[in-house]
């Protein structure tokens, strides 16, 4: 075996390990996604979503399931099952990026002088915002 031979076996190897870690990953989020729904009220607008980050709890973020119902937005952490249940009737939603270059901006919600923001993709933030009572467009 020469060494060529040897190395574009390594790179095989390790081409298909990335590509095994990468179909997991996406399997371990669909399932979180998926039993995060579970959880999830009826309404009006729902999809996966992740919480970036909240003032309420340091430790709560990830991936998981947020549905707006006709009196709150209640989002569904996959991993643990956390709930999150936002009052719109005080809430306000706005489109906030991170920086200023950020492509697509995320979800933010603000209420009782607290604030989260989700990633959403499907629906959009501008559906989540058409959708939401007092939402600063």
């Amino acid at each position: 075996m020469t060494w060529t031979f040897a190395a574009l076996l390594a790179l095989l190897v390790l081409i298909f390990a990335a590509m095994g870690v990468a179909m997991t990953m996406r399997t371990v989020l669909r399932r979180r996604v998926s039993r995060a729904e579970k959880q999830l009220p009826t309404g009006v607008l729902s999809g996966p979503a992740v919480l970036v980050g909240t003032s309420v709890d340091d430790t709560m973020s990830g991936v998981g399931a947020m549905v707006l119902t006709g009196t709150e937005l209640v989002f569904v952490l996959g991993s643990s099952l956390d709930r999150l249940a936002i009052p719109l009737a005080r809430a306000r939603a706005g489109a906030y990026r991170q920086k200023p270059r950020q492509r697509t901006p995320a979800l933010r919600v603000d209420w009782d002088g607290l604030a989260a923001v989700f990633d959403v993709q499907r629906p959009t933030v501008d559906e989540w915002l058409a959708a939401m009572p007092g939402a600063g467009h």
